[in-house]
Formats: C-alpha cells, sequence, structure tokens
C-alpha cells in the first residue's frame, strides 16, 4: 500500500521464501525487501515512476493495448443508427528477460563494519536496477545481449516505424542544440493529440535542460515559461521536466534529444514477481571475499506510437514525441 500511494500503481511479490543455499535457484527475496528494492529504484531512476509498471506472474503473458481514438460520434435522426466504431485492440506479449549483478564484499569489512552493510548492498543492486530499467525505457536499442537483452525503448520503437523520418509525424529534427527554437518545443509538444495531452511531461537531460530550455528562456529575457514547483520540480511551458541521463547528454548527431508525452499511455514495464538473491561466502573464500548475487526479470512493450507511411493523410502521431538532433 505504501510503494501504492508514493507510486500510483501496485507491485505485489510472492511470500515464499527458500532456505536451501545449494538449490538450483537463488534466494526469493521476502515482500519487504522486494518493495524495498522497487521503491528505492523508482526513487534513483525514473522508469518505474513513469511507465506502467505490471507485475507479471508467469515468465511470458500478454497485454492488450486499446486505441484510445477508435470510437466516432455522429449526429444522428429519430431512429438512425449510427455508423459503427470497431475497438482497436491490438495484443503483444511480455516476454521477461533476466538481468543479473554479483558483487564482492570483504568479509572483513562485514565483521568489523559500524555500518551496517546489508542495507548498502540493497541500495546498490536498488540503483543497478533503476539504471538498468531506465534503459529499457529510454535508450535500448533492441541489441541481443547481455547489455540489453534485446530490449527497444520507446524512442527506438518510434524510429522503427519507418527508416524515414519525415513519414514518422511523431518526430521533430532538429540540428544542433543552440539553433532549437521555441517553435520546435511546441510542434514537439502540439504533435501529441489532446487524447494524450492529460499528465504529459518533458523527458531529457540536464545538460539538453540546460543548453535549450535556459538558453531559450535566458533569451527571452527570463524564466516566463519555466516555473518550479515545490522549489524542486522543473515545469516548462505546464508541463512537468523529467531528468533522465538516458537521453543524449552531449550535442550529438543522430541522438535522441527530448520525449514529451505521458508515457503511461505508451509503455508497460512487465516485472516478474520476485527479485532473487543470494549470498555465497564460498567461491572466494581464499581471498576472505563474500559474493553478492542479485537477479530480476522484467521486460518492456512500448505501443500507441502513431503511424508511419508515406501517404500524408494516414500518418498519426500516438501517444508520445520525439525530438531527435539529426544534423
Amino acid at each position: 500500500e505504501r510503494y501504492k500511494e508514493r507510486f500510483g500503481h501496485e507491485f505485489a511479490t510472492k511470500t515464499t521464501v527458500t532456505t536451501d543455499p545449494n538449490n538450483a535457484g537463488l534466494l526469493v527475496a521476502p515482500p519487504s525487501i522486494a518493495l524495498t528494492i522497487m521503491a528505492t529504484a523508482a526513487e534513483q531512476g525514473v522508469a518505474l515512476r513513469e511507465v506502467n509498471v505490471q507485475r507479471m506472474s508467469q515468465l511470458k503473458e500478454g497485454i492488450n493495448t486499446i486505441n484510445p481514438e477508435a470510437a466516432v460520434m455522429y449526429y444522428v435522426g429519430e431512429g438512425v443508427a449510427p455508423t459503427a466504431s470497431t475497438m482497436d485492440v491490438r495484443g503483444a506479449e511480455l516476454i521477461v528477460k533476466e538481468v543479473a549483478g554479483t558483487i564482492l564484499v570483504s568479509n572483513r569489512m562485514l565483521q568489523s563494519s559500524y555500518v551496517n552493510i546489508a542495507d548498502e548492498i540493497l541500495k546498490t543492486f536498488s540503483y543497478a536496477y533503476a539504471k538498468t530499467a531506465d534503459e529499457a525505457v529510454f535508450s535500448n536499442i533492441g541489441t541481443v545481449g547481455t547489455a540489453q537483452g534485446g530490449i527497444v525503448s520507446i524512442p527506438q520503437a518510434i524510429l522503427n516505424l519507418s527508416t524515414t523520418l519525415s513519414y514518422t509525424p511523431a518526430i521533430i529534427e532538429t540540428g544542433a542544440w543552440s539553433t532549437v527554437t521555441f517553435a520546435q518545443l511546441r510542434a514537439l509538444k502540439g504533435a501529441v493529440p489532446d487524447t494524450a495531452q492529460a499528465g504529459a511531461k518533458w523527458y531529457m537531460s540536464r545538460s539538453a535542460f540546460a543548453l535549450i530550455f535556459q538558453r531559450l528562456m535566458d533569451g527571452a529575457g527570463g524564466n516566463s515559461g519555466l516555473y518550479y514547483q515545490d522549489g524542486s520540480r522543473p515545469f516548462f511551458d505546464g508541463n512537468e521536466v523529467v531528468f533522465t541521463d538516458k537521453l543524449s547528454l552531449t550535442d550529438t548527431n543522430n541522438t535522441n534529444t527530448v520525449l514529451f508525452g505521458n508515457l503511461k499511455n505508451v509503455a508497460t514495464l512487465g516485472v516478474f514477481e520476485s527479485f532473487n538473491m543470494q549470498m555465497n561466502p564460498y567461491i572466494f573464500q581464499k581471498e576472505g571475499l563474500i559474493e553478492y548475487n542479485f537477479r530480476a526479470q522484467h521486460d518492456l512493450l512500448a505501443y500507441n506510437l502513431g503511424v508511419s507511411s508515406i501517404t500524408a493523410s494516414l500518418r498519426r502521431v500516438g501517444g508520445v514525441s520525439l525530438m531527435r538532433r539529426t544534423s
């Protein structure tokens, strides 16, 4: 309940804990620890706060995505039926990919430390998982292997709609950051349909914020369109700004600079219902080290990204738009 109250969605976990250190799998984290990992990761990262997080009870689960603009209303006379709309429901699958990390801790440190090392290890794994989840949402390009696990991020999923960027209306192409204008930012915001504007936010790195948004505000004579809520959260043109270092950190060609939209409308991060942790004191016994292992399973599905077409009348922006430097 505390997790739901803080982050707006539930996350349930298994309640059983295996106790045999020699079993084929790893230890299943008890609910209190698993929720601590999720809560800490959500605080340290962005993805677990901003996209839908769905608990998965199986390694493969189906998910239905619905186009919110599928229904059309008509004016009709008495006894006249309106033209029927077809529910636009598309099925897809979340298939978990396993991520794992290992950290070695000095046995001497564990015996003599005044600090609760277990808590610090938990924080370390939480941060590592937050980073992995953020990469899945914002920067992965679908590379199969240990670095990305084949997961395609939201920006890459938009780029994958067409090899010709001009056919995809969700993409606003720009030159160097020093040339980005107010008009381009408003085009980015305005491209997202009204049905997806509620809860929409700006997503970018702090460097992009400083060199694009703050530059424009300074040039306009002050922060007329930029203000802070609660003394910390920046807003621009009425929408909150969220920082992530998984979007472009440098003014480099062919990089994704800014996302605009409500990511809960376009992505679901499926997280398997348990986290697995194990302390192994035997592998590095001679070196006086204890090994801690952490494993989690998740997958990302991006959807409702719009339609790319060579025919202009068929093009449509989904729930999010992307600013990309292309020259």
